[in-house]
This record gives structure tokens, C-alpha cells and sequence, in this order.
């Protein structure tokens, strides 16, 4: 109990590194480690931790090690997508992509499906796979019935795949769309705002 305290405490400070081995030591401990309802968290928390400090290899150890452990609903949830994050683009995308394409079919999930599919997306486009990234981003926007953050990046992602692609008509669209939802306080409304602007002018233009 002793590490896990000095754990959390060290976390709380925001001393993510030193955090780590206490974290260790206490879910390693023999009267721990398998008991999943003691364990679950501080694996939780030793992911983070690595994922902080650069170590997407462990952090992705220790979301497994949450997935054996009977996570809450909630918890299961943010460790299989932040898995599915810290895995994209590397040798890990064939296992993240059926973890997320299981995710997309299993109704409990189905509050989450906006935030799944983006991530499918974006795991399609490390892959330079354009069409199936768009497919998955419309999906996203489907399935976002209360996420107005994650709608927005997913209005976003399309209106910077079409400028990319030079269409402007479909992009000012998704930019507008992207400005409709987008938190007014966002460090990116301003530009998103001013993007939407410009290809309106531009697209007057064209017009003529």
C-alpha cells in the first residue's frame, strides 16, 4: 500500500517518472498482482505514465494488463482507444484495426462509434488509404449524436483532406460544419473561422 501511495502521490505532483516504479513494485507485489479489482487502476495509471514519458511500448503493456483486470465500462473503453492511438502507424496497426473494427459492432459501444471510427480514419490515412479514411470519418460524424468535440474533429479531418485534394467547394462545406461545433474558446476556431472564409471568396471566384 505504501507504493501505491507514494505513486499517486508523485502523480499528483505531476512527477510522472518517479511515479513509475512505485506503480511497479506495487502491482508486481505477490499479494497484488492478482487480485484485478486492487490492480486494475494503477495499471490504468502506469500506462499513462508511460505514455508521458515516452514509452508507448509499456503503456500499451499495461492497457492489456487493464483489459485482464475487469475494468469498469468506461475504463475498458479509454484503455482500448488509447491503445488503438499510441499503435497507429507502426507495426501494431493490423491488431489496433481489429480492435476498433470488434469496438464499431458491439453496441455497448455505441456512445463511443464517433469516436471509434475517427481513430479508424486516422489509422487509414497512416496507411495513405484516403477513401477508406474518409469512409470511416463520415461514420464518425453518423455516429456523433452528443460528442460535439469529436464531431468537430472529424468536420475538420474532411475539410483538410478535401483542400489537400483542392476541393474547395466539399472543403468550405466541412469547415463550416467544423466552425458550427467547435468550442468558440478552441485555439484552433479563429483559424478554422478564417479557412472557411477564404475558401468562400475562393469559390465565389470559381464561380464566375
Amino acid at each position: 500500500q505504501l507504493d501505491l501511495a507514494e505513486g499517486d502521490l508523485r502523480v499528483s505532483q505531476k512527477e510522472y517518472a518517479g511515479a513509475i516504479e512505485p506503480l511497479e513494485k506495487y502491482v508486481n507485489a505477490k499479494k497484488i498482482k492478482k487480485r484485478k479489482k486492487l490492480v486494475v487502476r494503477p495499471h490504468f495509471v502506469l500506462a499513462q505514465c508511460y505514455t508521458i514519458t515516452g514509452n508507448n511500448a509499456k503503456a500499451i503493456e499495461h492497457y492489456k494488463k487493464v483489459l485482464k483486470s475487469n475494468p469498469n465500462y468506461d475504463m475498458e473503453f479509454y484503455a482500448k482507444i488509447k491503445m488503438a492511438k499510441l499503435g497507429r502507424g507502426g507495426n501494431n496497426n493490423a491488431e489496433m484495426r481489429s480492435l476498433l473494427a470488434k469496438m464499431a459492432k458491439d453496441g455497448k459501444y455505441k456512445d463511443y462509434w464517433d469516436q471509434v471510427y475517427y481513430e479508424l480514419a486516422l489509422i487509414s490515412l497512416s496507411e495513405n488509404n484516403r477513401v477508406d479514411a474518409r469512409k470511416f470519418l463520415h461514420k464518425s460524424v453518423d455516429n456523433s449524436t452528443t460528442n460535439d468535440d469529436q464531431k468537430a474533429l472529424s468536420f475538420l479531418k474532411l475539410a483538410e483532406l478535401d483542400y489537400e485534394d483542392e476541393a474547395y467547394f466539399d472543403s468550405k462545406f466541412f469547415y463550416d460544419s467544423t466552425a458550427q461545433f467547435m468550442a468558440k474558446n478552441d485555439a484552433h476556431y479563429a483559424e478554422v473561422e478564417e479557412r472557411g472564409k477564404v475558401l468562400g471568396n475562393l469559390v465565389e471566384q470559381l464561380n464566375i
